[in-house]
Order: structure tokens, then C-alpha cells, then sequence
């Protein structure tokens, strides 16, 4: 291994843009790929593709993002077996869909604080030292990648505790940001875009964290899936905006437009929210 080996941890790496980064990753010269996930087998599956696709190496971690030890060992494990961290993306997260008013177990919004919240500051927390240290060394700076979502810019119908989350993982980064010079943080703020997420979210059956709230009805969204960005498309701007090191990127641009857009015309934008993101409850009775 060469002393340009760069190593690169992605959380929730089994599936989705977190799969399809790690696979964009394995192809670059002189990489070392560290993939966490709490689906071991898929990652698995994905650290086969990796070596396939060469990289220098593919460790897999089992890892809970809502789990503060998880985090901590992800990062542990990681400086023990490759010393250091050049780029950290933090993936892992999870989304529900219901009217607030509707809910009967108000712990899932917890559960998704702790997911898409904490998982992320924890693990960055434990990371940070590392790479502080690593650039008063070198001169060089790591740099945090976050995945977040356009949905921590505006406010969106049906998603009230995932729009939560992801406001608080923007705001705190943007602090962090401030705090520490010494590391690059690239913010990244998608669309909605064509993963298994939606099916994986907090009080679907196919999700293992199901937090069997019955009140959780099958929503019949208005927005055309057909339409959601590609999978490709997605990674492909996360890797270039990695790369030139953005500090926060939203896209598509008619998502960036909206939250130029949204302080001067916020009825608009609320009305558009509503038309494209809105949907209508269907009784659990009537399935």
C-alpha cells in the first residue's frame, strides 16, 4: 500500500446512494474503502463488487447509527487497521411518512433523531481528533462528506419528523463548519431521489427497525416517482461536488432555486411543496 493510499469510510453502504458511492470510490487508483452498515450480508455483497471493481482494500464494519458505541468502534476500528481517515461520508439514515397528528407512538421521531441526527454526530465526534491531527501533521485536510437531504432546507408535507432531522444535521455542520477550519465539510442536499429508502422507512414492513406504529396508513403521494432523480445522477453530483470540495450543494437547481426562493416568496414555495411533495392518507381499513 502506497503513501497515497486514500481511505474513505461510507455509512449506510448496503444499499442505495451509499452502494453506488462505494462502487464510484472502488474504482479510483491507490483507495482503501471502509463500509459500515447494519445489513452485514449486503455489505457483503458490496464489498465483493469493490475488490472486483479495485480497490486497494474493502473492510466491512457492522454499524448502528443510532448506537453510540457502533459509531465509536466504526471509527476505532478504522484508524487501528488503515491509521488514518482522508474522507468520511456519512449516509446512513432512515425516513417516515405520516400526518404528526395521526401518530400514536411518538418515540419513532426519536428513533429517527437518533438515526439521521446523532449517527451522524457521533460518529463525526469520534472521527474529529484523527483528522485535526492528521492535517497539523501533513498540511493536508480530511474532509466530512454529509448526505442530507433538500428536505433540511424547506419544510415538507408528511414529513415533518424527517425534515426535522435534517435541519439539525444542516445546522449543526454549518457550525461544525466554523469550528474546525482544520477539516473540509461538503453538505449535500438531494432531491428525492429513486432508492430503496422510501420502502426501508421507520413503520414500513420491510424495515427491521419497525417501530409498529398502527398508525402509519399507506400514503398515495402526488409526486410521479417516474420523475425522482436517478440513482447515477445523484452520485454523480455528490462525487464531483466531493471532489471540488463544495461546502453545501443543493440539487437538482430547481431545488436550489426554491430555497433562494423561499424567504421572499414563502406562500409560493409552500404551495408547490404541497402540490409535489403532498400526498393523501389511505386508512389502513381500506387497503
Amino acid at each position: 500500500m502506497t503513501d497515497n493510499n486514500k481511505v474513505i469510510v461510507i455509512t449506510g453502504a448496503s444499499s442505495g446512494i451509499g452502494e453506488s458511492l462505494a462502487k464510484s470510490y472502488a474504482k479510483r487508483k491507490d483507495t482503501s474503502l471502509v463500509l459500515a452498515s447494519r445489513d452485514i450480508v449486503k455489505l457483503a455483497r458490496v464489498q465483493k463488487d469493490c475488490i472486483q471493481l479495485g480497490c486497494n482494500q474493502c473492510i466491512i464494519i457492522k454499524y448502528d447509527a443510532s448506537n453510540q458505541l457502533d459509531c465509536e468502534s466504526l471509527i476505532k476500528q478504522t484508524l487501528l487497521k488503515l491509521k488514518k481517515i482522508d474522507l468520511l461520508i456519512l449516509n446512513a439514515g432512515v425516513s417516515y411518512h405520516n400526518l404528526f397528528r395521526q401518530s400514536k407512538d411518538l418515540s419513532v421521531y426519536r428513533q429517527m433523531m437518533d438515526i439521521n441526527f446523532f449517527g451522524y454526530m457521533y460518529t463525526t465526534y469520534y472521527a474529529l481528533d484523527q483528522m485535526v491531527g492528521q492535517y497539523e501533521k501533513t498540511g493536508v485536510k480530511a474532509q466530512i462528506a454529509v448526505v442530507s437531504s433538500v428536505s433540511g432546507e424547506l419544510g415538507l408535507p408528511l414529513r415533518a419528523g424527517y425534515c426535522a432531522s435534517k435541519f439539525a444535521v444542516n445546522g449543526f455542520f454549518e457550525s461544525l463548519r466554523m469550528e474546525v477550519p482544520q477539516i473540509d465539510f461538503t453538505v449535500l442536499m438531494p432531491t428525492s431521489v429513486n432508492t430503496p429508502m422510501r420502502q426501508h422507512s421507520l413503520g414500513h414492513s420491510n424495515n427491521s427497525c419497525n417501530n409498529n406504529d398502527s398508525s402509519t396508513n399507506k400514503i398515495q403521494f402526488n409526486e410521479d416517482e417516474s420523475k425522482r432523480m436517478s440513482l447515477e445522477d445523484c452520485c454523480f453530483v455528490i462525487v464531483r461536488s466531493i471532489d471540488a470540495k463544495r461546502k453545501k450543494v443543493v440539487f437538482p437547481f430547481s431545488n436550489y432555486l426554491a430555497t433562494v426562493i423561499k424567504p421572499i416568496f414563502p406562500n409560493f414555495i409552500e404551495r408547490m411543496a404541497m402540490k409535489k411533495a403532498g400526498g393523501s392518507i389511505v386508512p389502513q381499513s381500506k387497503l
